[in-house]
Order: structure tokens, then sequence, then C-alpha cells
């Protein structure tokens, strides 16, 4: 995470001199944060996806069968997504402060950084309760609406889907925005 806020300074710093001091630093800064946002976007994409393969075949598990399979299967989810949904709103974040003056991709990165911030309340506000209650279920004692609370998990990080994909898409969507064309690359402009 310090490293993320280190980029974020750095593309703030650079990003505000003029167009001639320092635009080969600003465009490799530009090169490494939006390969970090996307990988951690993409990441987060894949992850959010597996929950939704999960879906179909957790909802034919009797009671305590999901419940030992759920605590073995998210262990390792919550340090993980500490770590990489931060980096993600951070990279993003110092990816749109370079993008700035550059109108499609910055809206499009805008949009990428949207859908990261509106990932969080999901989690927070509706998934991490569900969490809790499921830390405190055993094999032999679990709630019995806990088939009401398994699909609304489950639902909740289909929405978590939805937004990561969009997100990453936009954000991918603005990379190519930003493409040089070959009259551009060439120094040629229209």
């Amino acid at each position: 995470v310090q490293l993320f806020g280190a980029a974020l300074l750095a593309a703030l710093v650079f990003s505000s001199g003029s167009p001639e001091n320092g635009r080969k630093e600003v465009y490799m800064l530009l090169k490494i944060t939006r390969f970090v946002s996307l990988s951690l976007m993409g990441l987060g994409t894949g992850v959010s996806f597996s929950h939704l393969l999960q879906w179909k075949r957790k909802a034919e598990l009797p009671g305590e069968v999901f419940v030992r399979v759920q605590k073995t299967l998210y262990k390792d989810y919550g340090p993980t997504g500490a770590i990489m949904e931060p980096g993600e709103l951070l990279s993003t974040l110092a990816t749109l402060a370079l993008l700035r003056k550059r109108r499609t991709p910055a809206l499009l990165t805008s949009v990428a950084l949207l859908t990261v911030l509106a990932k969080f309340p999901v989690w927070a506000l509706f998934i991490r309760p569900i969490n809790e209650q499921m830390l405190g279920w055993t094999e032999d004692s679990f709630p019995p609406n806990w088939e009401e609370l398994r699909d609304r998990w489950h639902r909740l990080h289909l929405l978590r889907f939805v937004l990561s994909a969009a997100g990453t898409s936009a954000l991918l969507a603005g990379s190519l925005a930003d493409t040089p064309t070959a009259s551009r690359a060439s120094g040629h402009r229209k």
C-alpha cells in the first residue's frame, strides 16, 4: 500500500510539471500504474467470478457440508482482498492522475475508479456481516435461514463481479483509447 501511495504522489508531481519536464518519466509511470491497476482489477474480477462458478454447486450441498466447504475455501480470501482492493484503488487513482488531461482515457479510468469505490460498500455493508455470521456456524449448528443467507451472499458477489468486470473493461478501454495510432506515433497529426 505504501508503494502505491508513493506512485500516486509521484504521478501528481510528475504530471504537474511543464510538458517537456519529465515526459518520459510520466509515460513510464503511467505504464506502471496501468499495468498494476489492470493486473489487480483482473485478479479481483477472477476472484468474484470464482464465487459465481461455485454458486450452483454449493446450492446443492446440505447445510453441514456447506459450512465445512465455506470455512475451508475462504480462509485466504479476506487477507488477499485486504491487499488487492486498496491496491486497485490506489493504482487506478494514480493512473487517473496521470491521465487527467486526456479526456477519453481519463473518463474511462474514472468509470473504473467508480466501480472500485462501489465494490467496497457492497462488501462492507452487506457481505461482511454475512461472513461474520458464518464464522460462528459449525457443522452441527447453523441458522434455519442459512440457505437464504448463502444465496444472498452469492447474489452480492455477483454484483461485485459485474462491477469488477465493468471496471476492468473500462480501464482496458481507456488504455486502448490512449494507444497511439500509426500516424500519431510517427509524429503526423490529423
